[in-house]
C-alpha cells in the first residue's frame, strides 16, 4: 500500500480531491499536531486496532523507542485524550505490550464503560450565569462531579470531620478580591517611595 492509499485509510476519505477539500484539511493548516499525526506519522505506521470511538492506533517498530505507538483521533475538531479507553491508554502509552485487539481484559468489578471524552459523563449547571465560580460547588458534589467518588450526595449523608466549614464563594477575580498594597486595585496603595531624601539646612 502506497503512500496515498494510506493517507486515505488514516482519514477515511475516499480520494485526494474529498480529503483537500474537507474540513479536517483546512484545520491541519493550523493545527500542527493535527497535521503531523495525520499526513506523516499516521500513513507510515501499521494499523493495529480500532476503539469503539473510531480512533485507529498504529504502530512502527522502526522508530525511535517511545514514539512508536500512536493514535489518530476520529474527530479532527475536538480530539481529547480522554477519549482513548483504559485498554487502549495502556498499550499505547507502554504501560503494557496487550494488544487490544486480540487481548480480553478482564474488567474490575467497578468498571464501566468510559463515556464520550472520557469523564463527560457528570456536569453541573451554575445557579450565577453570569459570575459562575467552581468554587461555588461544596466539597460533597465536588467529589462526584469529578469522580473521586461515586455517593449522590442527594442519598449519601458525608460525616464531616472536626475542622469542616461551611463552603463560600471564592472572591478570587471579584471586586472583593484580596489585593496587595501595590495592587491598582487597592484602595490604600502603598506608598513606593523607599527613601527619605536629606535636605540643606536640616538639622540632622
Amino acid at each position: 500500500m502506497g503512500y496515498i492509499e494510506r493517507l486515505l485509510d488514516v482519514s477515511g476519505k475516499k480520494s485526494l480531491f474529498s480529503f483537500f477539500a474537507s474540513w479536517e484539511f483546512g484545520k491541519m493548516l493550523v493545527d500542527g499536531n493535527l497535521a503531523h499525526n495525520n499526513l506523516f506519522r499516521g500513513p507510515s505506521g501499521n494499523l493495529v486496532g480500532t476503539d469503539h470511538y473510531g480512533n485507529k492506533y498504529y504502530e512502527n517498530n522502526s522508530h525511535t523507542y517511545g514514539r512508536r505507538r500512536w493514535v489518530v483521533y476520529a474527530d479532527k475538531f475536538d480530539y481529547n485524550v480522554t477519549s482513548v479507553p483504559p485498554e487502549w491508554h495502556g498499550w499505547v502509552n507502554y504501560i503494557n505490550d496487550y494488544n487490544p485487539v486480540a487481548h480480553t481484559f478482564k474488567k474490575p468489578i467497578y468498571h464501566v464503560r468510559s463515556g464520550e471524552g472520557g469523564r463527560r459523563r457528570r456536569w453541573v449547571v451554575y445557579a450565577d450565569k453570569f459570575d459562575y465560580n467552581v468554587t461555588s460547588v461544596p466539597p460533597e458534589w465536588h467529589g462526584w462531579v469529578n469522580y473521586i467518588n461515586d455517593y449522590n450526595p442527594v442519598a449519601h449523608t458525608f460525616k464531616k470531620p472536626i475542622y469542616h466549614v461551611q463552603s463560600y464563594i471564592s472572591k478570587t477575580g471579584s471586586p472583593e478580591c484580596y489585593n496587595p498594597k501595590g495592587s491598582w486595585f487597592n484602595p490604600q496603595k502603598r506608598n513606593w517611595k523607599k527613601y527619605e531624601s536629606w535636605q540643606p539646612g536640616q538639622s540632622a
